[in-house]
């Protein structure tokens, strides 16, 4: 049998509508790609670990310490891959020998002349998104005729070129620039200060931890980066400064590790085309994701095991299984051995339990009885042997969050809390740059929650007007940037207030009430935070990110009831809708990589 006739079989048998050798165009066999994507499916997070410890390997986590040999590396890399590609597609089709072989040629010119201006270039990460997202479009390309594998293809391209973007962020920026409590490596305060000790004593502070700042934090995210900074210098070889830097590989990983699970979350609710698309594109271009890629703080390591316990939750509400019991366990565990905040999602996952428990135990199953006693024995333990050790130790109270002092330029406390959350003057967007006074020189420090939320979830702290060089177009598509943000966060609250009581596929209306109780209390602790600790860094975005992921859901839940409504006016919001959305994902994208090229 032929090798034309046995690829032509294959298309049958998996759905390929290229036709074989019938197709006048190249497109690569499906039964290849559904290998590859069917690998990615199975091991999202192993597959985006490997990727970025082989950028690792190249960059150590910025451009300024770019190895001799990447561009070599890389142009090898993209022409064996290359390669590959056209020799699977001679092998089944033949005929096509000619057209692989122009092809060929002008790939490998393209990869040449991309590598010289790699060479040349001021930023290089920048090369490497370029030279990326045309991978990757040139993938989604040779699939086209893969109908079958829609949903894989344009998933693919949106996180592809998501990390493509965090990359290239990461390799712009330093560990010293837009980072919240870090501080300097060697010093006796703040998260370096706290990994240093690690490195250094290899054990936990024998003192109060009240007397250094951050050092009351769970050890488990300064662990895995003091064990990551020793394998570097002392295995590795890699310089001081250089395993510094290469932390931020490691928030790469979490950055992605959170879109991974976002989608899966999105999935959990069969969500399919554009109404999948769309909210996936908010989560995978936003800009408090691009953020965390480069913060080597605890943030976004807990906000991966809060998102790990959410979706672990909703699988284990499905089917009440043994593994989905001790997934959420570790996942709240671990969560709160990385940042004691991360119990807040233990309020949801005990509402869904409760309920659980109530109905099984109605059928009289007591086995469930057995599953809540494993969850105890792990999750315990796990998120509370830290702060029992202070308290027993040093008498640290177990929710002990340190203070700022009242004589911070920061505070808030001259104004009444009620005045603050009720201030809605305009002057307070004349600028979507969150106003800091000895930081913007601005006349006042933000002080109304909500108006700082919007603002610092696009742009953090640091970013405002002069650290884009006062260019004005960056500057107007930061404007653009926020008002999307503002007005899909409103429609996003609309759908949620308008669905979460209405019965969907998945296990009726509970999963969604799970996910506006976990919003609510993530809300309210933001909201209570902000009296608690009247400061302009206490309404900071980076506490209640989940939200961004939750808002998203209800987006794609509305998405997919108005695509299917009769009313032409369903289907016009709808459009309106994914234009939104499409347009905020380009707007982050054009924002942050014109922040590169200031920096």
């Amino acid at each position: 049998m032929s090798r034309s006739k046995l690829f032509s079989k294959n298309s049958k048998r998996t759905g390929n509508r290229s036709h074989g050798c019938r197709c006048s165009c190249i497109c690569l066999p499906a039964a290849e790609s559904n290998r590859y994507f069917h690998l990615l499916e199975r091991h999202p997070y192993l597959c985006s670990l490997f990727v970025c410890l082989l950028l690792h390997a190249l960059y150590f986590g910025g451009e300024a310490y770019l190895a001799q040999n990447a561009v070599l590396l890389e142009t090898l890399a993209l022409l064996a891959a290359g390669a590959a590609v056209l020799w699977r597609l001679v092998r089944y089709q033949p005929q096509k020998k000619p057209a692989a072989v122009c092809v060929s040629v002008g790939y490998t010119l393209l990869v040449l002349a991309g590598a010289w201006c790699y060479h040349e270039a001021r930023h290089s990460g920048l090369w490497v998104l370029v030279g990326g997202c045309a991978v990757l479009s040139g993938l989604f390309w040779l699939t086209r005729k893969q109908y079958h594998n829609q949903r894989r293809r344009v998933s693919l391209l949106l996180l592809g070129t998501s990390f493509l973007l965090k990359f290239f962020y990461v390799c712009y920026t330093p560990i010293t620039r837009r980072q919240h409590d870090v501080g300097k490596f060697g010093d006796a305060d703040n998260h370096a200060g706290y990994i240093t000790y690690l490195l250094q004593h290899h054990q936990l502070p024998d003192f109060d931890p009240r007397g250094h700042w951050q050092f009351y934090h769970p050890p488990l995210h300064h662990m895995i980066s003091a064990l990551w900074l020793w394998l570097s210098e002392h295995v590795f070889g890699i310089s001081n400064a250089a395993a510094q830097e290469s932390l931020q590989t490691l928030s790469l990983f979490y950055a992605m590790a959170i879109v991974i699970t976002a989608y899966r979350i999105l999935r959990h609710f069969r969500l399919e085309g554009i109404a999948l698309y769309a909210p996936l594109a908010v989560v995978a271009f936003h800009p408090s994701f691009i953020l965390f890629s480069g913060s080597i703080n605890n943030d976004a390591l807990s906000v991966v095991f809060i998102l790990g316990a959410v979706l672990w939750t909703l699988k284990w509400y499905e089917k009440q299984t043994w593994e989905g019991i001790v997934k959420i366990a570790l996942c709240i565990g671990l969560g709160m051995m990385t940042k004691l905040s991360a119990a807040m999602v233990a309020i949801p996952v005990a509402a869904v339990f409760l309920v659980v428990l109530v109905r099984q135990l109605r059928q009289r199953n007591w086995k469930i009885l057995g599953q809540f006693g494993g969850f105890a024995v792990i999750c315990f333990p796990l998120g509370l042997w830290y702060p029992v050790r202070n308290l027993v130790r040093f008498g640290v109270p177990l929710t002990y969050v340190q203070k700022m002092p009242e004589n911070s330029v920061q505070y808030l406390g001259e104004q009444s809390f009620l005045s603050r959350i009720l201030d809605f003057s305009p002057h307070q967007v004349a600028s979507v740059f969150e106003q800091w006074v000895q930081r913007t020189g601005g006349s006042y420090n933000e002080y109304n929650p909500l108006i700082a939320l919007l603002k610092n979830a696009m742009f953090g702290e640091y970013i405002n007007e002069y650290t884009l060089d006062c260019s004005l177009w960056r500057i107007l598509t930061g404007v653009v940037l926020f008002w999307l943000n503002v007005v899909l966060a409103a429609a996003a609250f609309a759908a949620m207030l308008w669905l979460c009581g209405k019965r969907e596929q998945t296990d009726g209306r509970l999963p969604k009430l799970f996910l506006v109780l976990f919003y609510a209390v993530l809300v309210g602790g933001f909201y209570q935070l902000s009296a608690a600790e009247p400061f302009t860094c206490s309404m900071n975005y980076r506490y209640i990110t989940p939200t961004c992921v939750i808002g998203a859901v209800f987006l794609g839940l509305a998405f997919q009831r108005l695509r299917n409504g009769k009313k032409s006016v369903y289907r016009w919001l709808c459009g309106i809708g994914w234009t939104l959305c499409g347009c905020f994902a380009a707007c982050a994208a054009a924002f942050y990589i014109g922040l590169g090229l200031v920096n």
